[in-house]
């Protein structure tokens, strides 16, 4: 197809006459206006495209820092890392070699010749380039023409820095006119990288990271309606100062004095089921069922406040005082407790105690909290 696409262009071209020559050394400051150049027209629009893949990458890490994934914010790192390279230091590392190449330390001579009707390797392959790019084949290209004048001699035009041009990969060469016979030689550079479209890659490295800062963002967004969900909905309980009583020794058993109560007490303690306590004459806490038993009245107590009830009993050395972060640590194993919750959990059970044995009570005090027990009641547990 593209070979057929020369041949009209090349059979429009019948008589190359010269208009003028131009001859263009090769030096540092020349290159360094052509420099100068590009990255005024192009430098803005370079530096918006990086800034703009960068500050993808950089939130992509800060999310993952949040979450504490060290595999993903290696990755990134290496990924931005790479993209610095390539879009910065591959640069100067080729304006470098271009000022260490040989044209240019020795000043060369380029002429350039103008003709009524020109034929420029340059420009045929930029028309054959973008034939190949509508075929969706993304190579880069190169063409090398050579004229044979009348007299014989040959000149010979290729295009602009393409040195690996040679003759394995040369894809065709067609041949124009008798006298002065037009050779037109095609090449392509077959590498990997370059049968690649390297602006697919960018945008395909775009989508991705959006991609993923989408998923990552649905990720936290669920996890923090399942915890708004799974949170329970309480009442907030204003703490009011409770008055401190005389801490009253717990003992083991109820002292009687006759022997008669004695052995009813015993005998009383035997039938009550294991993991229990006993609080004065009528209170039992049953800490397996979550129930309170007064004056024979069984009352149904929340699994949290049951647990942290039995918290308070079991730290009898200390006072029944129990510390804010033991508290945390005991009621939410899974790390997802906090001070306002922990408050809403000492507010439950103190209200619960209030309304069925006035004489218990919870105060705190320098981050602690202790279990009131009025000298009427003394602790027994049956475990």
């Amino acid at each position: 197809m593209f070979i057929s696409y020369f041949c009209v262009i090349l059979l429009l071209v019948i008589v190359l006459k010269i208009l003028f020559k131009n001859t263009t050394k090769y030096s540092k400051s020349i290159y360094t206006k052509f420099l100068q150049f590009h990255k005024k027209q192009y430098g803005l629009k370079y530096s918006l495209y990086t800034a703009l893949i960068s500050f993808l990458l950089l939130f992509c890490i800060i999310v993952q820092l949040k979450v504490h994934n060290i595999a993903l914010i290696v990755v990134f790192c290496t990924i931005i890392v790479c993209f610095f390279l390539w879009r910065y230091v591959r640069p100067i590392t080729e304006v470098n070699k271009e000022f260490q190449s040989q044209k240019i330390q020795s000043e060369e001579e380029f002429t350039f010749i103008f003709y009524e009707k020109p034929l420029q390797p340059d420009s045929l392959n930029l028309i054959w380039d973008e034939q190949l790019n509508k075929a969706d084949i993304y190579l880069e290209s190169a063409l090398r023409i050579s004229l044979t004048h009348e007299d014989g001699s040959v000149e010979s035009q290729k295009t602009y820095q393409s040195e690996w041009g040679n003759s394995s990969n040369l894809v065709f060469t067609f041949y124009i006119g008798y006298a002065c016979e037009i050779e037109v030689m095609g090449y392509l550079h077959y590498t990997l990288w370059g049968m690649i479209y390297k602006e697919v890659l960018l945008y395909l490295l775009l989508y991705i990271i959006v991609g993923y800062g989408f998923y990552t963002f649905f990720i936290i967004l669920s996890r923090r309606i399942n915890s708004l969900r799974s949170k329970e909905i309480v009442e907030i309980i204003k703490e009011t100062p409770v008055e401190i009583l005389k801490e009253v020794p717990v003992e083991i058993i109820k002292e009687v004095q006759v022997e008669k109560q004695i052995i009813k007490e015993v005998q009383r303690v035997d039938i009550i089921p294991l993991h229990s306590y006993i609080l004065g004459e009528s209170l039992i806490f049953y800490a397996d069922q979550n129930i309170i038993e007064v004056n024979d009245v069984k009352y149904n107590i929340q699994g949290q406040s049951s647990l942290l009830l039995e918290l308070f009993f079991q730290e009898k050395d200390n006072g029944y005082t129990l510390k804010e972060d033991f508290i945390i640590e005991k009621l939410w194993p899974d790390n997802s407790g906090n001070d306002e919750r922990m408050h809403k959990a000492i507010g439950r059970l103190r209200s619960f105690l209030r309304k069925i044995d006035p004489s218990l009570s919870i105060i705190n005090k320098n981050g602690t909290y202790r279990l009131i027990i009025s000298e009427k009641s003394l602790v027994k547990r049956n475990s």
